[in-house]
């Protein structure tokens, strides 16, 4: 009898053991969630900034030894709006999504 009541005392400690580390991952990942949550916030504003001065163009075909930064300052002209080198910080081709 004596040897049974050990055995379930160990069994109730290990249970509560195990009880407890659930409750800690339990909590653990619902910061972990909520922690990714915010990043994930962070993320898109950041993507929507980076974005903020970018000028996206459609239809203009690809030419041979075309140059983007050329493209750009020739629809400038042809809107009426000169555009200059030194407003440009990049521009490029980006792959069409399929």
């Amino acid at each position: 009898m004596e040897e049974l009541k050990k055995s379930l005392d160990f069994i109730n400690n290990e249970f509560e053991a195990v009880k407890l580390q659930n409750t800690t991952l339990v909590a653990t990942n619902k910061k972990l969630v909520e922690s990714n949550d915010v990043l994930a916030r962070k993320v898109a504003a950041l993507e929507q900034y980076s974005r903020a001065n970018n000028l996206e163009i459609r239809g203009v075909p690809v030419t041979q030894g075309e140059g983007c930064l050329e493209i750009v300052k020739q629809l400038g002209d042809a809107i009426g709006c000169t555009v200059q080198t030194e407003d440009i910080d990049t521009a490029h081709r980006v792959p069409p999504h399929n």
